[in-house]
């Protein structure tokens, strides 16, 4: 009897040896970068572990790592540095379970290859006029320029960014043509190039917009929502110095105007839009497009609100709130004052048009009641759903994070 004992002890040993051993051993993803590229990413995780990270393989330094420990998540940058020949990088997120035994809990092995080079669009500007031009850029470092032929164009500097894209103001001094040579800063890596030629060149429509689609509905405003309203200045081109341009609806019912250049919806349907030139006390007929609008889900409301606030509509900017023990948190009334009935952004929704519900992650920390009152019982964390089910069946859910204290 006692062998046998021994005999099944030894055996739950070895299978608890394997199930350890098999949640250490993470699938190995393969990751390919371009020399000056990056790959970020983000593991949602337990709050009670704390994550890790090691690189192997690196000795050449092909790559640099950073990472944070955020809590609930864990976030890792990888940047390429130099192309790798044999073998790679690897990096491993783990942690340490409670016999200290380590669990990886993601791998990435990095082939880096040398750095590509990009294909610019070739831009035509009228003399005088300053033009917006936007290049993108995946790499982690920023462009600078050299011109073949210096005083065509200037450059200034970078003037907005926006994930792997670049906007730079250029203004053309004179006619003539020049080639943009675009190189890595801070380096003599040449990108690629892209020609700009000055002159005088009559403004016109961008094809692409000779149609342009938004969105209306009635419960918010189209002037403040995005995909309701448009800028006709982003639709033309070969603008000139010192012309203005504005807009002409045919349809007002359908489709209006602020400030000459503005176009919004008022409805749904079709309507003709005319854009007009002034230029030395002269108006001219720039073109005519076409603005089809469709209505929007009630929840396209909500959501635009959401996105006045970044997500952030409760806490600092975070969406995240601390109580203390026995202490309370009307969620609904917020969400009605700033998802709903916001005056900052002229929305506006019956009672009748709604229905809130919520739910909370962790009730022993946190609970919530039907009609959105929290409720902190003990110290811990949770999040608190939210789902606004409208009368077109249209949804929108979001959450607060509570922290008690």
């Amino acid at each position: 009897m006692k062998k046998t004992i021994g005999i099944l002890l030894s055996l739950l040993i070895v299978l608890g040896s394997l199930t350890t051993f098999s949640s250490a051993a993470a699938t190995v993803k393969n990751k390919t970068l371009q020399a000056y590229t990056k790959h970020s990413f983000t593991l949602n995780k337990s709050e009670s572990k704390r994550y890790f990270c090691k690189t192997t393989n690196n000795k050449k330094k092909n790559i640099t790592v950073s990472f944070k420990d955020n809590g609930d998540t864990y976030s890792l940058k990888t940047v390429a540095k130099k192309p790798t020949s044999g073998k790679k990088p690897v990096v491993t997120i783990y942690y340490k379970n409670s016999q200290n035994k380590t669990v990886n809990v993601k791998k990435f092995r990095y082939k880096v290859t040398p750095m590509g080079t990009m294909n610019f669009r070739n831009v035509k500007i009228n003399v005088d006029y300053t033009e917006k031009v936007t290049l993108s850029n995946p790499f982690v470092k920023e462009y600078k320029f050299k011109a073949s032929k210096p005083g065509i164009v200037k450059f200034s500097k970078k003037i907005s960014k926006s994930g792997k894209k670049r906007t730079y103001s250029i203004k053309a001094l004179k006619e003539g043509s020049a080639t943009i040579n675009v190189y890595l800063k801070g380096t003599s890596k040449k990108v690629g190039s892209f020609k700009i030629t000055a002159g005088d060149f009559k403004t016109v429509i961008n094809s692409k917009y000779k149609t342009r689609k938004i969105v209306y509905n009635s419960h918010g405003s189209s002037t403040y929502m995005e995909d309701s309203h448009f800028n006709i200045s982003d639709m033309l081109k070969y603008k000139k110095a010192g012309a203005s341009y504005s807009a002409t609806s045919e349809n007002e019912n359908i489709v209006s105007v602020v400030s000459n250049h503005i176009i919004y919806s008022t409805g749904k349907g079709t309507a003709a839009v005319k854009i007009s030139q002034k230029l030395n006390g002269k108006t001219t007929t720039v073109g005519k497009f076409t603005v089809k609008v469709k209505l929007s889900a009630m929840a396209y409301v909500a959501k635009q609100n959401a996105l006045f606030y970044d997500n952030g509509i409760f806490g600092h900017g975070d969406n995240t709130e601390f109580l203390d023990v026995a202490n309370t948190l009307v969620m609904k009334s917020v969400i009605v004052r700033r998802l709903l009935n916001n005056s900052l952004t002229n929305s506006h929704f019956k009672t009748s048009d709604y229905k809130i519900t919520f739910h909370s992650t962790n009730t022993k920390a946190a609970k919530v009641s039907s009609a959105g009152k929290v409720t902190a019982i003990k110290k811990g964390s949770a999040r608190i759903y939210y789902t606004i089910t409208f009368s077109d069946k249209s949804t929108y859910k979001y959450y607060c994070k509570i922290i008690v204290e």
